[in-house]
């Protein structure tokens, strides 16, 4: 079943399970003093103050460096900024760049070498010290980074201790290697006899990042012991309830709800666990049970629909949906004419809706209520591209593919930038309406645009096989393996062409061989694996792949190729048999018929 996830469709409301390490944790006053690692622009660095007492040797070097900016020539601004704060003085926006960019390249002993002057320079500038300890880390410098976070929280009153230790987590969580984060994090503490619940919380984030689940259960219930009603030390065991702690941890997240219910972020990760489990009815008392005491709480109700979606009760689902809608419509017409808080609620609700509606092929009443989020008379400055390819599905979905096509051709004017997008999808629904030649023309079209696009490729292969044209669909498919050599699929489809015409088999051997080892429980690759496999006249093989694959997957061409595999081995009865079932589950499938006419034994 396809679960709408629950916590990234409502996440205007909410905060997702993948906490931050600091999330959660109340320090009022705290700023972000992680620098923003990514590498400036020009304009963010430009004009570099030349400052009186300079040379001309100096003044030459800060405008080369300002120079290079402006022609995008990073690396020589970045070596001469170096050079500068090296060998003349340090300056803020020059000691910037050259860090900043040595660090977005991954080149850390220079970022370092850069922060070291600039924080020896200026030693209580802030973002120097971050990036100074940021770079000890990154370049191994273990015991140095150890004491100067340790110094950070040496001599610092009690009540700024918390802001203090956030932000050496800060500098921590940028490290890659995560077990030595976890390794640093509990050496920088030692000298501090720490038991707070928040610095409980702390060591099990970490620990869980390293993989030391066990660690992070136990620091999450120390965090506990020390603040019974800490809902961030709660919500890491809801986190930890997985494997063999899923039921002890969501019933101890339980005893918590019900003992402190007001735990409302934590209460919707409790319900998004239950869904996740598909235990819809406990979702749905749960989420009641909120409603009962925060009657005044609409954003429930659209969780609540979210829940009957994702149990595939559509009609409750629509009905409690329609009700959330008919309340911020109602709240939207109180508000004033500028406050437009609602409006991304009720875009959200109605999106859902029109989830709801194509779930329940009711697509004219889908579009009506696209066209409340976006009408037909939308100016160009209302119109989304997401909208306008939902609204092209929905029209072809109604057996209007004209106006569908149109819907895309007018997309991609007015916005460019999407054009593959809309050729793609374009090609995607002629696709489905079997019109295969318009397909592939929209597809090549698409691909003029986005040249790297597999999944292009891959669509595009398959039509050109589709109408027997090998040669093209192997190239693209060759060129998909290369770009994407984890895909199964195009080691598959590639085996697959091959072993159903009968040649190149040797080869069809290994693509599927490596199809089988990326994902070994795909049906259709194991359907390809045995169908092979009768060509090579290894029937007992073959019918062992092909009875896995049809008890995993029952399709109407698998069968027919079991059917193959059961006269090969002189079964004639089990075949007769395989093609009625197969006729059962699609008697038009191509290769169903073409095996049941080539086979000629059941009565017309």
């Amino acid at each position: 079943m396809k679960q709408l996830k629950f916590l990234l469709i409502c996440a205007f409301a909410m905060v997702p399970m993948n906490l931050s390490l600091a999330q959660g944790i109340n320090f009022s006053g705290l700023k972000h003093l992680r620098p923003f690692l990514e590498f400036k622009k020009p304009q963010d660095i430009l004009p570099i103050d030349i400052k009186e007492g300079l040379d001309p040797e100096e003044i030459y070097s800060v405008l080369s460096i300002e120079a290079a900016m402006m022609d995008q020539n990073y690396a020589y601004a970045a070596r001469e900024a170096l050079n500068f704060i090296k060998y003349h003085q340090v300056d803020d926006k020059i000691a910037e760049l050259a860090v900043n960019y040595y660090y977005t390249e991954q080149e850390y002993e220079q970022a370092f070498e850069a922060a070291k002057y600039w924080y020896q320079a200026q030693p209580d500038n802030v973002v120097a010290k971050v990036w100074y300890s940021t770079l000890l880390g990154h370049t191994g410098r273990e015991t140095a980074l150890i004491e100067i976070l340790q110094k950070n929280l040496q001599d610092v009153p009690e009540n700024d201790f918390s802001n203090k230790l956030l932000e050496n987590v800060s500098i921590l969580e940028d490290l890659k290697d995560k077990q030595k984060a976890l390794h640093i994090f509990e050496e920088m503490v030692k000298p501090f006899s720490l038991q707070t619940a928040d610095y409980h919380v702390l060591y099990s984030d970490f620990a869980l990042r390293a993989d030391q689940t066990e660690v992070a259960w136990n620091e999450a219930f120390k965090a506990l012991d020390v603040d019974a009603e800490s809902e961030d030390a709660a919500m890491r065991i809801l986190e930890l309830s997985q494997g063999p702690k899923r039921a002890q941890g969501l019933k101890f997240v339980k005893g918590f709800l019900d003992k402190y219910p007001q735990s409302r972020m934590l209460y919707l990760s409790y319900i998004n666990e239950l869904s996740k489990d598909e235990d819809f009815d406990g979702a749905i008392k749960a989420i009641k049970k909120m409603q009962s005491k925060s009657p005044e709480d609409f954003d429930l109700l659209y969780y609540q629909a979210l829940i009957h979606y994702d149990a595939e009760q559509w009609a409750t689902a629509r009905k409690v949906l329609t009700q959330y809608i008919d309340i911020q419509v109602q709240r939207q017409k109180s508000l004033a004419k500028d406050n437009n808080s609602v409006d991304s609620l009720l875009t959200d609700a109605r999106k859902l809706l029109i989830a709801i509606y194509k779930v329940e092929k009711k697509y004219r009443l889908a579009l009506a209520e696209l066209n409340k989020i976006m009408p037909d008379n939308a100016s160009p400055e209302q119109m989304d591209p997401d909208l306008l390819m939902e609204k092209a599905q929905i029209l072809a979905q109604m057996g209007t593919i004209s106006a569908a096509l149109t819907v895309l051709k007018n997309g991609g004017e007015h916005f460019p930038n999407y054009q593959g997008n809309f050729l793609w999808l374009g090609g995607n629904l002629l696709n489905e309406l079997g019109r295969t030649d318009q397909a592939i023309i929209y597809y090549n079209d698409a691909l003029k645009i986005q040249p790297k696009n597999v999944d292009i490729k891959y669509a595009l292969a398959m039509l050109y096989e589709k109408r027997g044209e090998v040669w093209p669909a192997e190239m693209l498919l060759r060129e998909v393996m290369k770009e994407e050599p984890e895909l199964a699929d195009a080691y598959n489809a590639l085996g697959y062409i091959f072993a159903d015409r009968d040649y190149n088999l040797t080869e069809a051997q290994s693509l599927l061989n490596e199809a089988v080892r990326l994902e070994p429980a795909n049906p259709y690759i194991l359907d390809s694996m045995g169908w092979l496999q009768f060509r090579l006249k290894n029937y007992a093989l073959a019918l062992e792949y092909l009875e896995k694959a049809f008890d995993m997957k029952e399709e109407a061409e698998i069968a027919a190729h079991l059917a193959d595999v059961y006269m090969a081995l002189g079964e004639r009865d089990r075949a007769r048999d395989m093609l009625q079932i197969g006729k059962r589950l699609n008697a038009s499938d191509r290769v169903l018929v073409e095996t049941i006419k080539r086979l000629n034994i059941i009565e017309k």
